[in-house]
């Protein structure tokens, strides 16, 4: 990785820290944050992110996801700019900044794993069509579960503070109940569609190349889609719904993080 590349994708995490300092400090004197300043910045960081990929994808000739260096730059780089889709859509107060600071956090790892940036001449990744489309897709789809995260972590800080009757402080700057259910609902479907395109891409490649796939790898894949199918569906029939479907959903980001 070239030392341009480095000063994109690093100077990308910092904006998203500047993001989340100015609304920290807007907060701590009982200001509202600066919701158009603020998503000048993270637009601005997603961009410099965005060249750094893009410069590391010209020189892998593929899809940036080679190490894990990579892989955790564009999982950073899909939760930003999902908010930026659909965060601005429904004017969701403080989601920019929760989602930008879960992009620094992931970028931040990435610089702190020693030997990540290495590429291991015997990846996958250049070579079959399916197995960038298949890693692309799946990466993308744990930007989604991210935002999902972040969301519902603002959904249960919001619920306690209704319940509990506090509207002081950042609890007013938080968005409403009613938007960040609809929210949650479309991302869950979203998340469900992709992730189950990217299995089933890789599923076509597995049936021809089953000795280059591990069972352990197979058996959480397929555990997690079956997870978030079902967690789709408790929702959609009402039978999980409010705190219980935040708490599940920041659970499974774990779970596929693990």
């Amino acid at each position: 990785m070239e030392l341009s590349e480095q000063w994109f994708l690093l100077f990308g995490t910092v904006a998203y820290m500047v993001a989340l300092a100015l609304t920290l400090f807007r907060l701590g004197r009982r200001r509202a944050p600066l919701h158009g300043f603020n998503l000048a910045i993270i637009l601005g960081g997603w961009l410099l992110q965005s060249a750094g990929l893009w410069m590391l994808g010209m020189d892998a000739g593929s899809c940036p996801i080679r190490n894990p260096f990579e892989v955790l730059q564009f999982v950073s780089w899909s939760i930003v700019i999902l908010y930026l889709f659909t965060g601005q859509v429904f004017r969701l107060s403080l989601f920019g900044t929760g989602s930008a600071s879960l992009a620094a956090i992931i970028s931040i790892t990435a610089y702190l794993i020693p030997g990540a940036n290495k590429v291991s001449p015997t990846s996958f990744i250049g070579g079959d069509p399916r197995i960038d489309a298949h890693a692309a897709l799946a990466l993308f789809s744990y930007g989604i579960f991210g935002l999902l995260a972040v969301l519902s972590v603002l959904y249960v800080l919001q619920n306690n503070s209704l319940k509990s009757k506090k509207n002081a402080g950042i609890f007013r700057f938080l968005p409403s109940i009613v938007d960040m259910d609809t929210v949650l609902m479309r991302l869950l479907i979203t998340a469900c569609i992709v992730y189950t395109i990217s299995v089933s891409i890789g599923a076509q490649y597995w049936r021809e190349h089953m000795d280059e796939v591990a069972l352990p790898k197979l058996i959480t894949t397929v555990a997690l889609l079956i997870a978030y199918w079902l967690v789709l569906l408790l929702r959609a029939t009402n039978k999980l719904f409010g705190t219980r479907l935040a708490w599940s959903c920041i659970g499974l980001l774990v779970a596929a993080l693990l």
